[in-house]
């Protein structure tokens, strides 16, 4: 439901390639593949939102903004800003932005296929991926409550 295949993650990634995405048609689109999960709850009062069904109880989120936070993206000025700055630290952010926004304009001039977009989602699953081999390969004297709970019991 939430890392799979057309899991809620997943179509949060892939809603950033489609032009004009909204944060009503990432609910609809959710609701739409994964409508049958036991789990997961189209939300009665939130019209920007859903519930997702833990052993712990109900958790509904709120998705209002959720593509715009999820996108990664610098501010518009943010390059030019930063390049106009007296710090020598934030002229060198500045023009590493403006690199990347140079390159990312010449891909999409030239017609190639644009590079996946690198969103939060993205981070962080890598992260938890990493942070999850780590424990796996330890021998912790401790609770592993990042590990998954297969057994889904408290």
């Amino acid at each position: 439901l939430l890392d799979g295949k057309s899991g809620v993650l997943d179509l949060l990634d892939e809603m950033l390639a489609v032009p004009k995405a909204t944060n009503k048609g990432y609910i609809t689109l959710v609701l739409k593949q994964q409508g049958v999960h036991p789990r997961l709850l189209a939300s009665k009062f939130e019209s920007l939102g859903f519930a997702i069904r833990h052993y712990a109880g109900d958790v509904a989120y709120d998705c209002d903004s959720w593509l715009e936070k999820n996108a990664n993206r610098a501010p518009d000025e943010a390059p030019e800003l930063l390049s106009s700055a007296s710090c020598s630290v934030l002229q060198e952010i500045g023009a590493a932005l403006n690199e990347e926004a140079e390159a990312a304009a010449a891909e999409h001039r030239g017609g190639r296929s644009a590079k996946k977009v690198k969103s939060v989602t993205g981070r962080f699953r890598a992260s938890l991926k990493q942070l999850i081999g780590k424990i796996s390969t330890a021998d912790p004297h401790y609770i592993r409550c990042v590990k998954p709970n297969l057994e889904k019991v408290p």
